[in-house]
């Protein structure tokens, strides 16, 4: 698998293929937001957006901040526990990878804003997305391989140094155009890694206008980072390339080529929420909010290092390493939340839509507006829904609360990545009248290609993702 940006870049100076499926991989990672708030809110769901009612409201609906009655305070952890099972070649295998994280740090209260309304301000520290996974494929390739896609569709070439198979003297120039004898018959194997994430610092406001109405904004500023190593290896294990021609190059002795990519990425990026919430005594709740897109720069390290070893002891490499720095648009996201309190027992529903079509790279190298003429066709707007109830337990100091949610596909191709849905649930403890202990548990499945190089369809792996996520808070409000 190459990632989208690297891959164009790798692409443009080394003639390797492009993998499709991937281009625009990079903007659509930036432009999901599966992560919680909080464990109350993770175990809700998207339906937490329909009662929004403590700090979590802060980039889910602002205006839910205005139901705060005095101050609250709020901590909470979180750990993020990955299966990922590759299917290539009719082999799979499963790695499994964990992480745990500070979840989030978060403060709410009141202040006088004037004669007619008051308002409740929040500033709010979350860990919003973890990036650490890892996947293996391997398997026996008999048609394809790395080193034939690198010269496939080659034109005749003045400058045959421009292409990596050629400076690892794995290809040569045959009648003109680049060519190589070897072109399957090769055990490939491939380790990838992914780590890091994305945090976030938010500040945000709401007003009571009216008795039962609400309006809030809130800005949020997004850091972190993301890393990206693939080994990529094929070997000779069948010794069918075991001699040179060197006068027709019809065959080589080759033995093994081993290709290391790395990406690291520095991300900032900044967005705002607006949001209005109506209240029919305690009874309902509506709101609406809008998103804007979170306007990220990256600035972006990438290297290859591939090296060739032959049957003679032979070995070459070859390294490629450069900077970029770019800019990228997510999408705008509206969403809407109801609930209703029956008697203790709070059901609430939650829709969204986010124009992932609209997100874009800015500022780049000339070839990266290729990569935004890819995402109307590669990327599909998501409407995405939940329901949830949160029900307090009578005589008991105990809250219990579940979800589900729906997300669609962010591919217009759902073989790319097909729709996700989460099932949540979650407890919460009172230790003191206004003092809880807060669990979640939520678990998901899904699947999602990798194209392993090129951009034939048959080079790719089917990945079976298993992911589950558990998290602990206490939350706290004074003068209650």
């Amino acid at each position: 698998m190459k990632r989208t940006f690297y891959t164009l870049l790798l692409a443009l100076l080394c003639g390797t293929g492009v993998a499709r499926a991937q281009f625009v991989d990079d903007a659509v990672r930036l432009s999901l937001n599966h992560s919680y708030p909080s464990a109350r809110a993770g175990a809700l769901g998207l339906a937490y957006a329909g009662i929004a009612d403590d700090f979590g409201a802060t980039n889910i609906n602002p205006a839910g901040l205005a139901l705060i009655p005095n101050e609250e305070f709020s901590l909470g952890m979180q750990m993020h526990s990955t299966e990922n099972t590759g299917l290539f070649l009719n082999n799979a295998f499963a790695v499994d990878d964990n992480s745990t994280a500070l979840n989030h740090v978060a403060y709410a209260g009141k202040f006088d804003a004037s004669d007619v309304a008051n308002g409740t301000i929040s500033l709010v520290y979350n860990f919003d997305t973890d990036f650490n996974q890892t996947f293996e494929l391997s398997g026996f390739n008999s048609e394809n391989s790395l080193i034939a896609s690198w010269t496939a569709g080659a034109p005749s070439v003045s400058s045959p140094d421009d292409n990596i198979a050629y400076r690892l003297y794995l290809a040569d120039t045959v009648n003109g155009a680049m060519f190589t004898p070897i072109g399957g018959q090769l055990l490939q194997e491939s380790g990838v890694r992914e780590s890091g994430g994305l945090h976030s610092l938010s500040g945000g406001m709401a007003f009571d206008v009216e008795e039962n109405l609400a309006v809030g904004f809130a800005i949020r500023g997004n850091w972190g980072s993301y890393k990206y190593e693939r080994e990529y290896v094929e070997i000779d294990q069948d010794n069918v390339y075991n001699e040179l021609d060197t006068v027709g190059f019809t065959n080589v002795d080759f033995d093994r080529l081993s290709v290391v990519d790395r990406v690291e990425q520095d991300l900032a990026g900044l967005g705002f929420t607006l949001g209005m919430q109506s209240r029919y005594l305690n009874i309902m709740r509506f709101g609406f909010a809008i998103s804007s897109p979170m306007f990220y720069t990256v600035e972006e390290d990438f290297s290859r290092t591939a090296v060739a070893t032959f049957d003679n002891g032979d070995a070459f490499e070859d390294v490629t390493e450069g900077f970029n720095d770019y800019k990228i648009s997510t999408a705008w996201t509206f969403s809407s939340g109801i609930s209703f309190n029956i008697k203790g027992l709070v059901i609430s529903g939650a829709a969204e839509y986010r124009t992932l079509n609209e997100i874009s790279f800015e500022d780049g190298i000339d070839e990266v507006a290729l990569l935004n003429r890819s995402i109307e066709r590669v990327v599909d707007n998501q409407f995405n829904w939940g329901v949830g109830a949160e029900y307090n337990i009578p005589v008991l100091p105990i809250v219990v609360r579940g979800g589900f949610t729906h997300y669609d596909s962010p591919y217009a191709d759902e073989s790319f990545a097909g729709a996700r849905e989460v099932i949540s649930a979650g407890a919460g403890i009172y230790v003191a009248p206004n003092a809880r202990f807060d669990t979640m548990v939520r678990s998901y499945s899904g699947s999602f290609l990798r194209t392993t190089y090129g951009d034939a369809m048959t080079n790719s792996a089917l990945v079976d993702n298993q992911t589950l996520e558990v998290a602990l808070q206490f939350h706290i409000r004074f003068g209650q």
